[in-house]
């Protein structure tokens, strides 16, 4: 059969056309003779003269060699694609990166690749550092494969990728760097990479830092390999030079060499030496090498080779706490919490604990951070305890001091300690004192003092001390300061996990409950926070009954976030059976709270309709409210309408109530071309959702006449929901005939102005395609041709349909942007199909 040309590959209309033809069909096997003719096509755009025609015909040869069929023809082409490397276009040289690196791993491309490694290896001294990037980047992703590493390794590539390390170009030299750690890794390499050590050592003293760099990434990545670390051993003093280098990004990356190669044994008696000098770099200006050096030190101190040099550096760290700049004590701080884990250290660390508690005090947060932490870590450490009793008290003077940072980080210190049963009775004379801390001006303190007071509330030894303090937590429920209030009721809440102080708790129930009038937001949260908490608590249930009726009163409270924060006790208290007769009597002040004014209210009122709805005892009281949710739909307010509809999906889970909402199929569907977006994208939701229920198919069929009406609304939000419904319902097998018989309607839509629509036009289609068929070939016959819309997906849909068909007739489908039909063709019992246009052949398929 001739082969014939349906595309004008003298325009740039025809190329394009022709590369998304290939790659919407090449998947499809029926048409695998035609598009392996197409491939010479292909390779001749590679010379184009516009770019994006170069790089879209080598996508679409790399798309070609996923399928092994193609790979044959492609082989040839490989000598076409290295030169692209060279491409004046950025965007066409990362094509062909991408397409050497994928043709590496096929089998088939393994001689032709092979033959061209020699001329990628020549571009690594390009002239132009973009050519020099897009060389190493096609060698790395070529080395990948094992069949490629001798023959490279014998042409000598190693020394001319070490070299790239000096290269001007940043891109190349990390590149380069990428490489050689890669190729460290296979053996292959090996010997040719310790014959280069010497120059890449050499490298280290490079005038330019970012060479320097580049040099230590390198050995650190070669220091993993046991075939290296005699050569690399020799060199640490030249690496620990590097930490009093210029550039702090050399000394960062020294640092993290050593920390790296400490973990080899050959290593270590070499940086036993220089730890001195690790421990200079805490001093350093940059954070970065600061932090480069504390986690060397931390990494260090686990190996019991360096335990003794640390603990000869321990006074030098000490004296860093008393350094001028914040960053130096902090970092010296962390390193000492670290080396306490080590037994060796910690005799010479007992006696500055003095020195750290000092820290609490520091001007800089991070250090008085980094202190607390430091002496929560080594109260875990036996020890050190005879040292920290000895500063409880200091700890504790710190919990008036000036400094609200300072008395909240002294009250965690207190907290963590007490987990030591030998510190509590040093601790439990000063509850009182934390107790008083609620009280404290800065936000940060009350919370400090709720979690200490909650841990506190866990250890026996404090309990009659919290115990005594209830009555003075109680009376800062009413203190004038809304975050003294909040503080309180927390504590309330944490102490109440203890049984030893619920029956104490119970009684302040009332309290509690008026704090969800506080006019504070936060405290009200917190009220609600605990009462949801203490109502799962059998000894709490009489005192929350008790209240119920104050609770539920709150529902008409005039404060929006009362009424809210009622909603969401009701629905928790709603959880236990003692609370239901009493709710279920305000489910139709539930309802109306739906029109609330304020959002939060709404969402609540459906929140807690769904949470009741499935309780037995709630449904006659639901299923009475039902019509009053239905009124709602019709309402003015648009929110109002959104919540009428949620609470209907939620309560529609339950199957009692499916009888009731069926008959609201209509009004749901009707949402649909609701004026506000919110209501039309829950209607598409709920009908989505009844859909999948037997209960509600009767009902559904009897509204896709009208969700099909509004295929032609003119608000694209409107036919967009329409098409999601259909798609939806197109599932269910009851729905498909009488969806087969709009599908004219929906193919229409594949004009729609409307990307989104147009988008899920196609996936209905592809969806309806293996029940409706030749119904759906005539509806596109009937249209005639499709504009706006992508080739690719029309026919990717096309051939998913008809591939497996039988022969069809009086059919086509025409692209008008393109020019080009697509008809089917007869040949026996075979069917075939033709791209073509009409002043042209075509290519057939």
């Amino acid at each position: 059969m001739r082969n014939n040309h349906i595309f004008d590959l003298r325009g740039q209309k025809g190329k394009f056309a022709l590369l998304m033809v290939v790659t919407a069909l090449y998947m499809f096997e029926a048409f695998g003779t035609a598009i392996t003719r197409a491939i010479p096509d292909i390779v001749a755009l590679l010379k184009d003269p516009l770019p994006d025609v170069r790089s879209r015909a080598v996508s679409t040869l790399e798309k070609l060699s996923e399928q092994a069929e193609f790979r044959a023809a492609m082989e040839p082409t490989i000598p076409d694609i290295v030169p692209l490397l060279k491409d004046s276009d950025s965007g066409v040289q990362s094509s062909a990166v991408s397409i050497l690196g994928k043709f590496s791993e096929q089998a088939e491309f393994e001689a032709a690749i092979a033959v061209v490694i020699p001329d990628i290896v020549g571009l690594l001294k390009d002239s132009d550092s973009r050519v020099r990037s897009r060389a190493v980047s096609v060698l790395e992703k070529v080395l990948e494969q094992a069949e490629f590493r001798a023959a490279t390794a014998a042409m000598g590539v190693i020394p001319d990728i070490v070299g790239l390390l000096k290269d001007s170009d940043s891109d190349v030299k990390s590149r380069a760097v990428s490489v050689l750690e890669k190729v460290s890794e296979q053996a292959e390499f090996r010997a040719a990479i310790a014959g280069v050590i010497p120059d890449i050592v050499r490298l280290l003293k490079d005038s330019d830092s970012d060479v320097r760099s580049s040099a230590v990434s390198v050995l650190e990545k070669v220091s993993e390999h046991a075939e290296f670390r005699v050569a690399i051993a020799g060199v640490i003093p030249d690496i620990a030079g590097l930490l009093r280098d210029s550039d702090w990004r050399v000394r960062s990356r020294a640092a993290s060499v050593l920390e790296k190669v400490s973990e080899q044994a050959e290593f270590r008696a070499a940086i036993a030496g220089i730890i001195l000098d690790i421990v200079e770099l805490l001093k350093d200006f940059d954070w970065c090498v600061q932090s480069s050096a504390v986690s060397v030190l931390e990494k260090v101190s686990e190996q019991a080779q360096f335990q003794a040099a640390l603990a000869g550096v321990i006074p030098d760290i000490v004296g860093l706490l008393k350094d001028s700049n914040s960053d130096v004590r902090s970092s010296a701080v962390s390193v000492l919490e670290k080396v306490s884990e080590q037994a060796e250290c910690r005799a010479a660390i007992a006696g500055v604990i003095p020195n750290i508690v000092g820290l609490l005090k520091d001007s800089n947060s991070d250090v008085r951070s980094s202190a607390v932490l430091a002496v929560e870590k080594v109260s875990e450490h036996v020890e050190f305890r005879t040292a920290i009793p000895s500063v409880i008290l200091d700890i504790v003077g710190l919990l008036k001091d000036s400094d609200s940072d300072v008395r909240s980080g002294a009250a965690s210190v207190l907290g963590k300690v007490s987990e030591q049963a030998e510190f509590r009775a040093a601790i439990a004379g000063v509850i009182l004192d934390i107790v008083g801390m609620l009280k404290d001006s800065d936000w940060g303190v009350p919370s400090s003092a709720v979690s200490v007071l909650g841990k506190f509330s866990e250890q026996a030894e404090f309990r009659a001390a919290i115990a005594g303090v209830i009555p003075d937590i109680v009376r800062l429920l009413k203190n004038s300061d809304s975050d003294v209030r909040s503080s309180a009721v927390s504590v309330l809440g944490k102490v109440s996990e203890q049984v030893e102080f619920r029956a104490a708790i119970a009684g302040l129930i009332p309290d509690i409950v008026g704090l969800l009038e506080d006019y504070d937001y936060d405290v009200q949260s917190r009220a609600i926070s605990v009462l949801e908490k203490v109502s799962e608590h059998a000894e709490f249930r009489a005192a929350i009954a008790g209240v119920i009726h104050d609770i539920l009163g709150l529902l008409k409270h005039s404060d929006h976030d009362v009424r809210s924060k009622g909603l969401s006790l009701l629905g928790k208290v709603s959880e236990q059976a003692e609370f239901r007769a009493a709710i279920a009597g305000v489910i139709p002040n539930i309802v109306g709270l739906l029109k609330d004014s304020d959002s939060d209210v709404r969402s609540s009122a459906v929140s807690v309709l769904e949470k009741v709805s499935e309780h037995a005892e709630f449904r006659a009281a639901i299923a009475g409210v039902i019509p009053d949710i239905v009124g709602l739909l019709k309402n003015s307010d648009s929110h109002v309408r959104l919540s009428a509809v949620s609470a209907l999906e939620k309560v529609s889970e339950q199957a009692e109530f499916r009888g009731a909402i069926a008959g609201l199929i209509p009004d749901i569907a009707a949402l649909l071309n609701d004026c506000d977006s919110d209501v039309q994208s829950m209607a598409v939701s709920v009908l989505c959702k009844v859909s999948e229920r037997a209960e509600f198919r009767a009902a559904i069929a009897g509204v896709i006449p009208d969700v099909v009406a509004l295929l032609k609304d003119c608000d694209s939000g409107v036919r967009s929901g329409a098409v999601s419904v259909l798609g939806k319902v197109s599932e269910q097998a009851e729905f498909r005939v009488a969806i087969a018989g709009v599908i004219p309607d929906i193919v229409a839509l594949l004009e729609d102005t409307y990307l989104q629509t147009q988008t899920q036009i196609v996936d209905l289609l592809v969806k309806l395609s293996a029940d409706t068929g030749g119904k759906l070939f005539v509806a596109f016959a009937q249209y005639g041709y499709l504009t706006n819309i992508k080739l690719r997906v029309v026919l990717s849909a096309l051939c998913h349909l008809y591939l497996p068909s039988p022969p069809l007739q009086h059919c086509f489908v025409m692209n008008a942007d393109l020019g080009s039909l697509f008809k089917p063709y007869h040949s026996g019992s075979r069917s075939h199909f033709i791209l073509h246009n009409t002043f042209h052949g075509g290519y057939f398929f």
